[in-house]
């Protein structure tokens, strides 16, 4: 007999799909709800908030924690207190100006009863010239090392010491008044503190909005809204970026450094300014000038003399130079003897006053040049406007003419002034041509002499050994910008046909995120040769038998001079080039 069986169907219909797939829906639907209306998501979202305040709490009262820890023990002062909230965020005071809290850098407003209810010392007042961060300025503060003192001038143009009673009156970088500070010989230096900065619109020939925020010496990182750090102020070495110092940066992150307020002039000349007419005498008896044990290398068979009245061809010892007002610009003076004498300035310590081993002194560098050119068009400095031109020189026992410093013209025929003292009873006269409009600035970056920087091509050419042995690399080597820069000296790149306006192509073909900025030359001009620098400056990039840098302009060169000009030299020396030096504490 048959059997016959029931087939199975173990299969799902396609409606009983549907109809489990939107129970389903319904159900995670209703889960979410009630997730929502029990708050969970809005309670986890305070508790991270909460979690993220307690962690700033926890680190600010470890911070005070450590300071107390300091002697004298258990003690923490006002400021100590506001510099370590500072860290954190905004501080917040109230209307006596005691501290009552914080807003973080998150936004989290904290009081300050819920870190700390102990109270606090009488400040100690001190002078804040240590290149710490000045919390009240937002700035680092000028880094006063050994044999200087800070000097600002008060509205009457008299020269006023820095002390602690008065400290805050010596600068005040937002509103275009830098520190000045003064070496024992009498030069006076100008201190560029580290910032980031973004240009508006780089790489064309018409001036752009350069904005700049100064910051710690600790922030290594850049801000969004910024574009760099300016290297400047960064470590190149091994132990920070690591890229040979191809930027020109400094062995250690640095808060700032001291550039000179003018190009070097030679000791021993009187002048006196008497309504733009200049009376000179000059000494150089071995009681008024002091000189170094260094030899002249080399010098001009055109130019045989200097403003000292010595014989370069007999290769005398080089005098210190001195970084002053009306002084006749220190030339006819090799790259290489310029970048000799300006190593020199921190071991030169009964003219100086400096310790070489707290301090360091080397010649101006392109990154540094750029620094400071930055910071005079930014908000801090001329806001875009050029510094005016520094024409004037004299030819009174030619053939040494030479230029004079921190002179310029204030757009007035004839108008040829100073501004440092009282020249005519009136401090406004000449300050056009300060990077600040005021006495305050560096002078003479328009004009007056082509200033020496170090930085070179490494091309091979025989002038590099002839003007520049003291510091450059002398064999041809077309990749030696990746490898031969020093904290001291930047080498550049350039093409096989060496040509100005190749070796600007070939250094803007390497342009990258990481290298090509800071030195004030691809960001602010377009080709390597003519006049497409910002302001119609010079644009001719070292080549051939040029293959050293300068910078400026000098009296001749009118609107072609200015801070955003860069030309080739051959390094030889010359009646209308000079140098500046830098210091930096170590």
């Amino acid at each position: 007999m048959k059997k016959f069986f029931k087939k199975e169907n173990r299969g799902i219909t396609l409606v009983a799909l549907v109809i489990t797939i939107i129970l389903l829906l319904i159900l995670a639907a209703i889960s979410i709800q009630a997730l929502t209306n029990q708050g969970l998501f809005g309670r986890a979202n305070e508790a991270k908030r909460e979690s993220e305040i307690a962690n700033i709490k926890e680190k600010i009262a470890l911070d005070i924690y450590e300071k107390q820890l300091e002697p004298p023990l258990g003690n923490i002062t006002e400021g100590e207190l506001e510099t370590i909230l500072g860290k954190y965020g905004t501080v917040n005071k109230g209307e006596d100006g005691t501290i009552i809290g914080i807003t973080t850098d998150e936004g989290y407003e904290i009081l300050l009863s819920e870190i700390y209810s102990g109270g606090t010392t009488e400040d100690v007042k001190t002078l804040l010239a240590d290149g710490s961060w000045n919390s009240s300025k937002q700035v680092n503060s000028p880094k006063l090392m050994e044999g200087m003192t800070g000097i600002y001038w008060d509205t009457e143009g008299n020269e006023v010491k820095v002390t602690v009673e008065n400290q805050d009156n010596w600068y005040d970088y937002n509103n275009q008044k830098w520190a000045n500070a003064k070496t024992e010989d009498g030069s006076y230096w100008v201190w560029i503190p580290r910032y980031e900065y973004k240009i508006t619109t780089p790489y064309t020939s018409t001036a752009s909005t350069i904005s700049v925020k100064f910051i710690p010496q600790t922030q290594t990182t850049v801000d969004p809204d910024y574009t760099y750090i300016h290297p400047a102020f960064e470590d190149g070495s091994a132990n920070g970026k690591n890229n040979n110092y191809m930027n020109g940066e400094w062995d250690a992150e640095i808060p700032g450094f001291w550039v000179a307020k003018y190009p070097a002039g030679f000791q021993a000349n009187t002048i006196t300014n008497n309504a733009g007419t200049l009376s000179t005498t000059i000494s150089n008896s071995s009681d008024t000038v002091v000189y170094s044990d260094k030899n002249y290398t080399s010098y001009n068979s055109s130019y045989t003399t200097n403003a000292l009245g010595q014989t370069l061809s007999s290769n005398p010892k080089m005098s210190y130079p001195v970084f002053k007002p009306l002084t006749y610009a220190y030339n006819n003076i090799s790259t290489g003897d310029s970048y000799t004498l300006s190593q020199e300035i921190k071991n030169a310590t009964s003219f100086y006053g400096l310790n070489s081993t707290k301090t360091d002194s080397h010649q101006m560098k392109n990154s540094e040049w750029g620094a400071v050119a930055y910071l005079t068009q930014s908000s801090c400095g001329r806001s875009g406007t050029e510094v005016n031109l520094n024409n004037y020189y004299t030819a009174e026992s030619s053939p040494w003419r030479t230029a004079i410093t921190g002179m310029c013209t204030n757009g007035t025929s004839g108008d040829k002034t100073t501004t440092l003292g009282k020249p005519y009873n009136d401090i406004t006269v000449g300050v056009k041509g300060s990077s600040t409009g005021n006495i305050s600035g560096v002078y003479d970056l328009n004009g007056c002499v082509w200033e020496r920087t170090s930085a070179y091509i490494t091309n091979g050419n025989a002038n590099l050994s002839t003007y520049g042995s003291s510091y450059v690399s002398t064999s041809a080597n077309t990749n030696g910008y990746l490898t031969l820069s020093t904290k001291y000296a930047t080498v550049y790149p350039y093409n096989s046909s060496d040509s100005n306006t190749n070796n600007y192509t070939t250094y803007s073909g390497k342009k990258s995120s990481t290298y090509g900025y800071g030195d004030a030359i691809l960001e602010t001009s377009t080709t390597g040769s003519g006049t497409t620098s910002w302001n119609t400056g010079y644009s001719s990039l070292p080549y051939t038998t040029a293959p050293f840098f300068a910078r400026g302009g000098d009296y001749t060169a009118s609107s072609r001079a200015g801070a955003f000009a860069f030309y080739g030299t051959n390094g030889a020396p010359y009646y209308h080039n000079g140098f500046r030096a830098v210091l930096v504490g170590v």
